[in-house]
């Protein structure tokens, strides 16, 4: 359980790096989306699908794949954001 933990540190911080970005810049809704992916809407969506496909595997991987995602889409928002 602790592997799966420490594998999802690199994503848990680039997700509050982003999210302080967004914050410090003024993009309000940006860091919204940041702050509900990981804890919230994603974590959810893919806890119950990782659940039903993993059993407890799933169960102890499903806040790393949430930790992933969210990287994911911070990074597509901060390209977005700050592209010229």
């Amino acid at each position: 359980m602790l592997r799966w933990q420490i594998a999802g540190m690199v994503f848990c911080a680039v997700v509050l790096l982003y999210t302080c970005l967004f914050q410090a810049s003024g993009q309000a809704l940006n860091a919204l989306m940041m702050s509900l992916s990981r804890q919230g809407l994603l974590f959810v969506l893919v806890f119950l699908v990782a659940t039903a496909a993993a059993g407890y595997e799933g169960f102890l991987a499903s806040q790393l794949i949430a930790d992933f995602l969210s990287a994911a889409l911070a990074i597509v928002l901060f390209k977005r954001a700050f592209s010229q």
